[in-house]
């Protein structure tokens, strides 16, 4: 099965494509062939074409076979509402897609702790949009197995913020202007440091799975938001920040449903 594959493989092409290429390539070869001989090991081929007539709805599930088995563990579909009344005309929506677990955890790679901030996925949607002078914007919406997951999430992306996204030679890693922890308990900005260990009106500390956090940093006129509720979490990127607060006060009322085929849910 690899053997033709290794070649290019192991061309100069390959190796010098962006991580998402290389390791979505392979992911079919590597990953899908330790989720068949799971199933094998477990009952022969035929789980195998039962997984043919029936098959995974994640990568989650190819990465975890255990959440494909039943009970099986059914990722949640997300419906982003519509965006278009409350950020500028100019902005025109490029597509939207599904990252999941295994292009997450792409994303995150070189971050502390990205594997695991990646597992307990239960579903994603993303849309990107360009603006005037090629000006980029995301709307992310993510929810996860349980707060708890949800906070390692919204952590780990924070720091992939810190030290990839926006640490350049004239903009030092956020890591060294933010204050630490880099999630913070609050709106739009926040709580002081001298107020982080007071509990909210819950009776919940910032460092408590359920609380919120929310982290934003402004970069020439242009905002980078991650905020947690409960198990959801929010990643609204290169608007204004009238915009994102727009954003936000719709994009946690997206639709959430659980994703099958349409084959799947005639059963």
């Amino acid at each position: 099965l690899l053997k033709g594959f290794l070649p290019f493989a192991t061309g100069k092409t390959f190796r010098t494509a962006p991580a998402i290429f290389r390791e979505s390539l392979i992911f079919p070869y590597f990953k899908g062939m330790v989720f068949i001989l799971h199933l094998t090991n477990r009952g022969g081929w035929e789980p195998v074409n039962a997984a043919f007539r029936d098959p995974p709805t994640s990568t989650e599930q190819i990465l975890h076979p255990e959440k494909y088995r039943e009970p099986r563990d059914v990722p949640t579909a997300i419906a982003l509402p519509d965006m278009k009344a409350v950020i500028d005309e100019a902005w025109k929506k490029l597509g939207e897609n599904v990252l999941g677990e295994f292009q997450i955890s792409i994303l995150l790679t070189g971050v502390k702790d990205a594997a695991q901030a990646s597992a307990g996925w239960d579903g994603d949607r993303y849309a990107v949009f360009e603006g005037e002078a090629g000006k980029l914007g995301l709307v992310w919406l993510s929810t996860w197995d349980r707060p708890e997951d949800a906070k390692e999430f919204a952590t780990a992306y924070a720091r992939y913020l810190q030290e990839k996204k926006l640490a350049t030679p004239s903009a030092p890693p956020l890591r060294k202007a933010l204050p630490a922890p880099p999630l913070r308990k609050g709106g739009q900005g926040g709580v002081k440091a001298k107020d982080a260990a007071k509990p909210s009106e819950e009776g919940k500390t910032p460092e408590s799975p359920a609380a919120d956090l929310t982290l934003r940093v402004s970069r020439n006129g242009r905002v980078y938001h991650i905020q947690r509720k409960d198990a959801d979490v929010a990643v609204i990127e290169g608007f204004s920040d009238a915009e994102t607060d727009r954003l936000l006060e719709i994009v946690f009322n997206a639709e959430k449903k659980p994703k099958v085929f349409p084959e799947q849910a005639k059963k």
